[in-house]
């Protein structure tokens, strides 16, 4: 006799307990979960129980579970579907289940299921326990601006699209998109490889996998980030566009340039309706973010900096004036001036900045000046797509499109010390690599010093919630100001990923005294 059963009397709460077990399961292998078109599930369940016993398992509670959420599957990556309540149970209630198992696996796919409670199904009423199933946070939806249904909305939507784009753009065309993107010679390119990459790579799962492909495309839309299943209205659509109708390269790197500018790249060209700035006073009140939009310049202090430079002091430690700090004096021997090594920032990091005491930058007359921004309120909710409240990282930055001149910085063209280095805050904690790629050469006094005509709250930058807002957001931000310029002391010298440099700087080690010149990334 199994545990729990008794003839046919079965103690319920070991199969509820069966399905939590089963969906926990499911969930911990990290696959998404959808809804099937699978219906009539609690009438195909009874007829798998003897007639006799039938009626004492017609529950309304249970019924309802099984219409609401019976039709679950989870998809691994190839396509392959996964019941995510039933499994190959025991006892005598096993075929019942094995037959929900039978025909949800069968089924298709319709919809990403997407949730936001904490329990499906009525765990206990009229005295009895019934089929429910308790949701694990990590998979709740938690957004505050959408409802579950509108999220499962949209990624059908999301569907439909891929679906209608993998046909519009076919393999040769993915695959010539990546490549010229992979060669780095289109300005900004790295705001489309990440999506380009993927594109490409589910093409090839498409064709390896016929049979699934349906669920290949479901995995997809359910596991990308925001905004890649809308292809043709991103710049990754311009670019298979002008591919697909036979631009030579020349045509094609000038036309995407053009549309990458800073100026023009998601940036809103038109001033706000009232309906946007409406719908944008409801978002920031439900996400709780007006003080987030108060924005300041960043200190160096503050920052995850790779290199800093100490200036350390030395005292007598005698007498009265022992705590007294003694000018500091260069004890570097002076040793023959060697003409500037060309070098890779790589190399640079690897070989010469572990040993580095003072690194010193050949400020140019013009060029690539920026400044580091942080929140004004250190409580302020994340807005930045890099910013979260597991690992805060409320740093973002400017710089001026096509330069600025050292005089802006109150610098002049002379070598200037350098009082920190690091990334730019979207590599701090994580990859972002749409983000792109840079290094912040922080320079001592720098500011600028007639400050910005905005506070750079850059849509490229924000989290998906506001895009829809895009427009006032950029309204306001031309009209906010930024504070603390007094303070600030994370300004200097931006380094882009994908662009030669050929900056110079004179770095001082305990063997003497060496020149650089940085040409590129690596």
């Amino acid at each position: 006799m199994i545990k729990g059963f008794d003839s046919y009397t079965v103690d319920f709460t070991y199969y509820i307990q069966l399905i939590n077990k089963q969906f926990r399961n499911v969930i911990e292998k990290g696959r998404p979960l959808f809804k099937t078109n699978a219906d009539d599930l609690f009438e195909a369940f009874l007829l798998e129980i003897p007639n006799e016993y039938r009626q004492r398992y017609t529950c309304s509670a249970c019924k309802k579970f099984v219409e609401d959420y019976g039709n679950i599957v989870a998809l691994s990556e190839d396509g392959k579907v996964e019941a995510a309540l039933w499994g190959d149970f025991d006892g005598l209630m096993a075929p019942a289940f094995r037959r929900l198992k039978e025909l949800v696996e069968k089924a298709d796919i319709v919809d990403v299921f997407i949730t936001s409670k904490e329990i499906l199904g009525v765990p206990c009423a009229g005295g009895f326990n019934h089929m429910h199933i308790n949701v694990p946070d990590k998979i709740r939806y938690t957004g505050k601006i959408y409802t579950d249904m509108q999220m499962m909305f949209e990624k059908r939507e999301d569907f439909r699209m891929l679906q209608q784009y993998i046909e519009e753009y076919p393999y040769d065309v993915a695959v010539d998109a990546n490549n010229i993107l992979n060669s780095e010679h289109l300005y900004r390119f790295e705001k489309c490889l990440g999506i380009s990459n993927w594109y490409m790579d589910l093409h090839k799962k498409l064709q390896i996998n016929k049979k699934y492909s349906d669920n290949i495309l479901w995995y997809a839309v359910a596991t990308v980030p925001p905004g890649y299943c809308h292809i043709k209205n991103t710049m990754i659509g311009t670019l298979l566009d002008d591919i697909k109708f036979g631009l030579d390269f020349d045509t094609i790197a000038n036309r995407f340039a053009k549309k990458m500018n800073p100026l023009q790249y998601q940036r809103p060209q038109t001033n706000p309706t009232r309906g946007n700035i409406e719908q944008g006073e409801k978002i920031v009140e439900k996400l709780g973010i007006k003080k987030s939009f108060s924005r300041r310049y960043a200190r160096l202090d503050e920052l995850n900096t790779i290199w800093e430079y100490n200036d350390f002091f030395e005292t007598t430690g005698k007498g009265f004036f022992g705590h007294i700090k003694i000018k500091n004096v260069n004890k570097t021997n002076k040793s023959v001036d060697i003409p500037a090594t060309k070098i890779t920032w790589k190399k640079f990091e690897k070989t010469v900045l572990t040993n580095a005491s003072k690194i010193e930058f050949l400020v140019p007359k013009h060029g690539n000046f920026a400044a580091l921004l942080t929140a004004t309120h250190e409580e302020a909710p994340p807005i930045f797509q890099w910013d979260n409240l597991e690992k805060r990282n409320p740093f973002s930055w400017y710089v001026y499109t096509n330069g600025s001149p050292c005089t802006r910085w109150n610098l002049k063209h002379d070598y200037c010390n350098v009082t920190g280095i690091c990334y730019q805050p979207s590599m701090w904690y994580g990859e972002y690599p749409h983000q792109g790629k840079s290094i912040f050469i922080l320079l001592d006094s720098a500011k600028d010093i007639n400050g910005t005509q905005s506070n750079c709250l850059f849509p490229e930058m924000l989290i998906n919630d506001l895009r829809e807002i895009r427009k006032t957001i950029e309204a306001y931000s031309k009209e906010a100001t930024l504070q603390g310029v007094n303070e600030a002391s994370a300004c200097g010298y931006r380094l882009d990923y994908g662009r030669e440099w050929n900056v110079n700087f004179r770095v001082t080690t305990s063997t003497g005294v060496y020149n650089y010149i940085l040409d590129r990334w690596d």
